[in-house]
């Protein structure tokens, strides 16, 4: 990634960023025609059973652009945590490492639906509160300089 490409990726974080307590707050808030919202939380436990989570919505529209020629299967790293987004025939497969607690997660999705098929971390679904965490320091941890 370039500078200029940083620029926007920051500027798209920093948007999603104030958005996040309202997520948090109100998950299965509706803005479209269609279905409506299933949440991805059961239990506070990730399913795979979801629609259009508003807290799940922000890591997919963070990581929406990076199916485009710039970000095309590309990696990143903000604050403690590396990211590698690969696009391949219309689904989306993130792997994210923090690497003080050497944690690994996965995320998996078909195109831009609505539906999160996966989240895990360490093999088993992801929990909120470890959800809160991570889109936390996705959008509010600094990226690495040693990527540009």
């Amino acid at each position: 990634m370039n500078k200029q490409e940083i620029e926007a990726f920051n500027k798209l974080r920093k948007e999603l960023a104030k958005e996040l307590k309202q997520r948090f707050i109100n998950p299965t808030q509706k803005d479209w025609n269609g279905s409506d919202v299933n949440e991805a939380f059961k239990d506070n436990i990730f399913s795979g059973d979801n629609w259009n989570d508003g807290r799940l919505g922000l890591f997919r529209a963070l990581f929406s652009d990076w199916s485009s020629d710039a970000f095309h299967n590309n990696w990143l790293r903000i604050a403690d945590t590396e990211i590698i987004k690969v696009w391949h025939d219309d689904n989306n497969y993130v792997t994210l490492r923090d690497t003080n607690t050497n944690d690994l997660y996965y995320v998996e999705w078909y195109k831009s639906r609505g539906a999160t098929s996966e989240f895990l971390k360490n093999g088993r679904p992801i929990t909120l509160i470890e959800y809160e965490a991570l889109i936390t320091t996705l959008l509010l941890g600094d990226i690495a300089e040693d990527i540009y």
